[in-house]
């Protein structure tokens, strides 16, 4: 369930990224690493945050997740 309002999308370099489904681009924050002894590297850990809004760049449409990790701190 995405909220019916725009939240600036989060700075943090390196923990936000964004991946492209179709015509809709998903905003996802990375909250762990874990490493892979077998493969030796390690696998990212994501959640998606939001919804990027074509209308307006730099600005999402939050989901429960993102108040979890940016508005419960």
């Amino acid at each position: 369930m995405y909220y019916n309002c725009l939240v600036n999308i989060p700075k943090n370099t390196g923990k936000i990224s964004r991946n492209k489904r179709g015509k809709t681009t998903y905003i996802e924050c990375t909250y762990a690493r874990e490493y892979l002894p077998k493969k030796k590297y390690n696998v990212a850990r994501r959640t998606t945050i939001g919804k990027a809004d074509l209308d307006h760049p730099g600005m999402m449409f939050p989901n429960p997740n993102f108040e979890k990790f940016f508005l419960g701190r």
